[in-house]
C-alpha cells in the first residue's frame, strides 16, 4: 500500500469519526448530558484519532485528542456524575470547538497545507475542565474579555434597581450564597442584573432553570402591584451569553441537518427567550422555517424542511 493509500484511509476514517463526534455531541447538548455510551463512544473515537494522527506524524492533532481523550477517561470512571451542571455548557463548547478544529484541520491535510501548531488556548481550556473534573483547581486558561461596565448599560441606582438589589440580596443571604448584586439600565430601559462571586454555578442551575426562577421571582416582586411593569434580566457568570450562543450554534447545525435530510427535527423543551434565540437565528436560514408546539413548560421549537424559503 503506497503513502497515498494510508493518506486518503486516514482522511476517510478520520472524517467518518467526526460525522459521529458530532451527532452525539449535537444530540447531548439538547439533553445536557452525555450518556454512558456516548462517552465510550467519544473515548474511543478519539482514542483512535489519536492514535492514527500520531502514525501519520500530525503532532498538534495527536495532542489534542490525547487531551480529549484523558478527559473522557476521567468521565468514563466517574460517569457524568463528576461534571458539574455549571461546567457542562463549557464541556459542549470544548467538544464543538473540537468538531470543527479537527474538520479543519482535515481540510488542510487533504489541501497539503500546513496545520495549525497554535493550539495552547484551547489545550489550556481542556485542561481548565479537567482539574475541575479532577476537584482540582485549574490552572488560569485565556479567557474571553469579561464586558465592562459601559458595554451593560449604566449602573443604575433608582428605586426600581434599589427595590431589585434589596430583593436579591435577601434572596441570596437566604440561599447562603456569597454574591454581589450590581444592576444597570441597557438601551432599551431594561434593567439588567449582574451576580458577581465566585462559584455561583448553584445560582445557574440545571440549563439556567434556577437563574430563571431568580429571575421570575424578582419580576413578580418589583412589579406586583404596578401599573406599569419594568423588564429584569437576570445573569451570572456570563451564563445567558454562553447559553445564547450555544443556541445559535445549535440551531445552525440542526438546521444543516434539515436541509441534508429534508427531515424536520424538534429541539428540547425551551422557555420563550431560548425559543426566541433559535427562530431569530434561522429567521434567514435557506430551506428551514421555525415553530414553536406543545404547552409551557415542555413548549418546543420545531426546524421544518422548507424547500421554498430563499
Amino acid at each position: 500500500m503506497s503513502s497515498n493509500d494510508i493518506l486518503d484511509m486516514y482522511i476517510y476514517e478520520t472524517n467518518s469519526l467526526l460525522e459521529q463526534l458530532e451527532t452525539i455531541v449535537l444530540d447531548a447538548e439538547k439533553e445536557n448530558t452525555f450518556s454512558q455510551d456516548n462517552v465510550n463512544e467519544i473515548f474511543r473515537i478519539m482514542h483512535t484519532i489519536k492514535g492514527s494522527s500520531a502514525m501519520m506524524e500530525f503532532d498538534t492533532l495527536a495532542t489534542v485528542s490525547h487531551r480529549i481523550e484523558d478527559m473522557f477517561f476521567l468521565i468514563r470512571e466517574g460517569t457524568m456524575s463528576v461534571v458539574k451542571d455549571a461546567d457542562r455548557p463549557a464541556l459542549f463548547d470544548v467538544m464543538l470547538h473540537a468538531v470543527d478544529y479537527f474538520r479543519e484541520e482535515m481540510e488542510k491535510v487533504e489541501a497539503e497545507e500546513p496545520l495549525n501548531k497554535d493550539v495552547d488556548s484551547f489545550l489550556a481550556n481542556i485542561n481548565s475542565l479537567i482539574a475541575k473534573i479532577k476537584g482540582e483547581e485549574p490552572e488560569e486558561a485565556p479567557a474571553a474579555p469579561r464586558p465592562r461596565p459601559e458595554d451593560l448599560g449604566e449602573l443604575c441606582t433608582d428605586e426600581k434597581a434599589q427595590q431589585i438589589t434589596a430583593f436579591l440580596t435577601g434572596l441570596l443571604e437566604h440561599m447562603e450564597c456569597r454574591a454581589q448584586v450590581k444592576v444597570y439600565m441597557d438601551a432599551e430601559g431594561r434593567y439588567k442584573v449582574i451576580l458577581e462571586g465566585e462559584k455561583l454555578g448553584a445560582l445557574i442551575g440545571r440549563r439556567g432553570e434556577t437563574l430563571d426562577a431568580i429571575q421570575q421571582l424578582t419580576s413578580y416582586t418589583v412589579n406586583r402591584g404596578q401599573s406599569k411593569r419594568v423588564r429584569i434580566h437576570v445573569d451570572a457568570e456570563g451564563y445567558r451569553a454562553k447559553r445564547e450562543e450555544s443556541l445559535q450554534r445549535l440551531a445552525v447545525k440542526v438546521a444543516g441537518k434539515v436541509v441534508k435530510y429534508r427531515k424536520n427535527m424538534t429541539l428540547e423543551p425551551m422557555n420563550a427567550y431560548e425559543r426566541h434565540v433559535i427562530h431569530t437565528a434561522l429567521q434567514d436560514y435557506p430551506g428551514v422555517s421555525t415553530f414553536s408546539t406543545g404547552t409551557e413548560p415542555n413548549r418546543r421549537t420545531v426546524v421544518a424542511y422548507d424547500p421554498g424559503k430563499k
